[in-house]
């Protein structure tokens, strides 16, 4: 009886050492999660739409002024609210809430090129609130700096250009109350873009090609390094293909995809290694000028947009408790304003 006592003992000792804990899978799948819902504002954010484009970094290679100088520094201020539905508010393997999601963000930042060097400085600090109706263990806050270095060519917006990115969180209990965990992401990729006219001819290269484009197909492919605490800490390869297409004067689309392998550092005698798949569509409506009251009015209201989307963030894992999938609906009010 003794042994058999034992032999239990070993076997739980064993499961213990060889499965990192619920916890720090859950903490995992947050993090896919909410790399799933930061992305999703990138490509909002990069909308091929009307608006100007803003000379700042992006993950998404069509977005307009991703790979465009800023020849003079920009300011700017940028509000996103989106409102959908969530399959699964926790990203649990299963078993997960189906909710009603807000997630708005507001976002500051500055560009600026590096005199005499064709270097554009791109750096924002986002303040981002989740909050679910059915689920109040899935929402929490959210404070985003991002700094990124970028070769950009002053000639040819849809040159090879390569970045360096450096992207803390810190994450907090609602609203703000308790700061319970930290990421430093190091980044390192670079964006290709190829536009085309109306019949698919190519756009002429020009440091500002994305105002005559109406079709846009690129990538980008990213390293990274992401420090975390509390661990486990990890290393990521990142290819994001897209495809836009501007419709008309107020429609625009884009097709894209985040392909992610994942893997995390040894943790309890065990390294986990994830594999995500999220692919995502958009489309906007550029509330008309008309209806603003004139382009001075439009300007002072940030040029409001309207994008609607949906995407389906699938996780596969050599770690079951780390596999979800989760399904995401809805639309988004976004405006900026830049300085």
């Amino acid at each position: 009886m003794n042994g058999v006592r034992a032999l239990a003992l070993l076997g739980l000792l064993g499961a213990l050492l060889g499965q990192p804990s619920s916890a720090s899978a859950q903490a995992t799948n947050e993090d896919s999660a909410d790399d799933a819902q930061s992305f999703r504002n990138d490509v909002l954010y990069g909308m091929p739409g009307r608006e100007a484009p803003f000379p700042e970094s992006n993950l998404l290679a069509t977005a307009p002024g991703a790979e465009q100088q800023a020849r003079v520094p920009v300011f700017s201020f940028r509000v996103l609210a989106p409102l959908n539905y969530n399959s699964n508010a926790e990203a649990a393997r299963s078993g997960g809430t189906r909710t009603a999601e807000g997630s708005p963000e507001m976002r500051l930042g500055f560009a600026s090129q590096i005199p005499t060097l064709p270097l554009r400085l791109s750096t924002s600090v986002a303040l981002e609130w989740d909050r679910f109706v059915s689920s109040d263990s899935a929402g929490f806050d959210k404070i985003r700096p991002r700094l990124d270095l970028q070769y950009v060519d002053a000639e040819n917006d849809q040159a090879f250009s390569p970045f360096l990115g450096f992207s803390p969180r810190l994450d907090f209990t609602p609203t703000f109350a308790e700061h319970f965990a930290t990421r430093y992401d190091l980044n390192l990729g670079f964006n290709k873009a190829f536009r085309f006219q109306e019949g698919f001819q190519r756009v002429p290269a020009s440091g500002n090609s994305a105002s005559a484009t109406v079709w846009s197909l690129g990538g980008t492919i990213m390293a990274q390094r992401r420090f975390r605490d509390p661990s486990p800490s990890s290393t990521a390869l990142t290819i994001i293909p897209s495809l836009s297409y501007r419709i008309s004067e107020d429609w625009s689309c884009v097709l894209t995809a985040e392909l992610t392998q994942r893997w995390f550092d040894r943790t309890a005698g065990l390294s986990q290694d994830n594999f995500t798949f999220f692919p995502l569509g958009a489309v906007e409506f550029d509330v008309p000028v008309r209806w603003l009251g004139g382009p001075d009015m439009a300007r002072w209201l940030g040029s409001p947009a309207l994008e609607f989307f949906g995407g389906v963030e699938r996780e596969w894992s050599n770690v079951s408790s780390a596999e979800f999938t989760q399904v995401t609906a809805g639309f988004a009010l976004r405006a900026g304003w830049r300085f």
